[in-house]
């Protein structure tokens, strides 16, 4: 049968708040309340999509690279996540790479990375009309994945995990 895997012990210890930025008010006043969080027991921040996104779903993606302006500045991202560190806190950043938004500059630049329906056209993820599917097989959808986590870890922003579907059974394994 299927084990399940088991969760890291840091997983286990305190409550999760599950959240968005901009319930917390942008990433300078989430960093301003973390001595609250921590009271109440917080150990993990679980913080829903935060880059660029087309409105009114941050699962609706426009830009890997970018934090959406509603919530600050890449800056103010970055203070706010060595701040969660230094009081001993873990964030789970919600990364949503099963498809864009249909107006995403990715759509537009690279097409052929879509998955099409017969008639040829990029259909919607999950249902989301918003959105178009992203064609995972695909290697140059995967090294654009990667090279948004080499991204990320270069500016600074070591997000401890990133919440990646079933997909990534498609990445190449280095051994």
């Amino acid at each position: 049968g299927i084990k399940a895997a088991r969760a890291p012990e840091w997983l286990t210890k305190g409550a999760i708040l599950e959240t968005s930025a901009s319930l917390l008010g942008g990433f300078q006043k989430a960093g301003q309340r973390l001595n609250e969080f921590y009271d109440y027991g917080v150990r993990t921040i679980y913080l829903m999509p935060c880059v660029r996104f087309e409105k009114p779903s941050n699962y609706c993606t426009l830009d890997y690279y970018r934090i959406d302006d509603e919530y600050g500045t890449e800056e103010d991202f970055r203070i706010f996540v060595n701040k969660v560190h230094e009081k001993g806190m873990r964030i789970l950043m919600d990364f949503v790479p099963q498809g864009t938004s249909a107006l995403s500059l990715l759509f537009k630049e690279h097409p052929d990375w879509y998955e099409k329906d017969r008639e040829g056209n990029a259909f919607p993820s999950h249902g989301w009309t918003d959105t178009r599917s992203l064609d995972w097989p695909n290697p140059e959808v995967q090294r654009y994945f990667v090279e948004i986590g080499c991204y990320y870890a270069k500016t600074g922003i070591t997000c401890r995990i990133w919440k990646i579907p079933v997909i990534i059974g498609f990445l190449p394994v280095r051994r």
